[in-house]
């Protein structure tokens, strides 16, 4: 039952990919903020800062977040890359809110433009090297706890992260439908990190198809809920600027992808559970029906089901923050502030990946239960092992 319902959603998966791939590369104009990195007239760079002065801004009006009010700051600052690499150059910073207040010794990235002659300025600090060490603790920590699994595990994102830029990435700037390529590349994502992370078992099997279920759930649900409510997604400053960059990637389409792809992570860990809860309560107690197994295992989902669901609402209320100190400062009423665009499509996002999170419990608990009494599930080596 597994094999002949997986084996035609890789295939079809296989196909998108090949079908989807901008062989020919993208179709986009580039928008004209990013043109000088596009033609080599500008460039990034890294740089330590020397020495700080602090000086009062061009416009005593304007204050540098965390700074005193007109005070800005003139850097003298070594490049450490580049064709200039050891050339000391002056930049100004500040004046801007949000700009960061910079430090003798720091590491800063800057930007080097040729189009009027040689000019450099900030651009931001390097945060490289803090990302490196926590990058590594983590994959430490994983391993050190999972151990092989764990390994196979951040082999899986690595792959993940190859899908997300070598396909999905150019398969939407080139002007593909957004929902395919979400749905083609989410599959691909769950065939390589499943079987990496838990191995080629029918547990594994039967967790990635109650997840790819769950996705056409959540897929469907998603295309339903942006047209009965009408959200754009042009409320946030990044889909307008794409927006006006290019008129290939819809920015209604772009929601669905991110959508599919946010959904992942959460489904995958219901399923996951669901079918690992299900195979141990089967070695435990052999004499157990399906029936039974399914309404054990129902137990246990609804635990998660409750979890999830509340993890999934706080994580986007610490997420909206800012929009919601927005708001509340305007003095508009709840009922605005939730039907907004802004934090619609928060809400949307959040409510549809819940329903296919809650639908996938019962769907890859109902599948497992038949799975791990069939005969040729018990007999394949390993198929009782998470």
């Amino acid at each position: 039952m597994l094999l002949a319902t997986l084996l035609p959603m890789g295939l079809a998966t296989l196909i998108g990919l090949l079908f989807l791939y901008p062989y020919g590369g993208t179709h986009v104009g580039v928008p004209p903020q990013y043109q000088p990195f596009v033609t080599g007239q500008a460039q990034i760079v890294d740089g330590t800062v020397t020495s700080i002065t602090t000086q009062a801004c061009p416009d005593s009006g304007t204050a540098n977040q965390g700074g005193a009010a007109g005070q800005c700051q003139r850097a003298a600052v070594s490049v450490t890359s580049g064709p200039d690499t050891g050339k000391q150059v002056t930049i100004d910073v500040g004046g801007v809110t949000g700009t960061p207040l910079l430090a003798t010794g720091e590491r800063i990235t800057l930007a080097r433009t040729t189009a009027d002659g040689v000019v450099y300025s900030f651009n931001d600090v390097a945060r490289g090297p803090a990302l490196i060490v926590f990058a590594l603790l983590f994959a430490a920590v994983v391993i050190a706890v999972a151990r092989w699994k764990g390994l196979a595990a951040l082999v899986g994102i690595a792959v993940a992260v190859a899908i997300v830029l070598l396909f999905l990435i150019p398969a939407l700037l080139a002007g593909r439908s957004p929902v395919l390529v979400g749905l083609v590349a989410s599959s691909a994502i769950l065939f390589a990190v499943l079987y990496l992370a838990h191995g080629r078992t029918a547990q594994t099997s039967t967790a990635l198809l109650g997840t790819l279920l769950g996705l056409g759930i959540s897929a469907a649900l998603s295309a339903i809920a942006v047209a009965a409510t009408h959200i754009s997604g042009l409320s946030g400053e990044d889909a307008a600027a794409l927006q006006v960059a290019t008129k290939s990637v819809p920015v209604s389409g772009l929601l669905l992808c991110g959508f599919l792809i946010g959904a992942l992570g959460v489904l995958n860990d219901v399923t996951v559970t669901q079918a690992s809860a299900v195979w141990t309560m089967a070695e435990t107690d052999p004499t157990a029906t399906p029936r039974q197994l399914f309404a054990l295992g129902m137990r246990i989902g609804r635990d998660h089901i409750a979890s999830a669901v509340y993890t999934l609402v706080l994580a986007y209320a610490g997420s909206a923050l800012p929009i919601m100190l927005l708001f509340t400062l305007s003095q508009q009423s709840l009922g605005t502030v939730l039907t907004s665009d802004q934090v619609a499509v928060e809400l949307i996002r959040s409510l549809v990946g819940a329903i296919a999170l809650v639908l996938s419990v019962p769907i890859t608990t109902a599948v497992a239960a038949a799975v791990v009494r069939s005969t040729s599930a018990l007999r394949r080596p390993g198929a009782h092992r998470g």
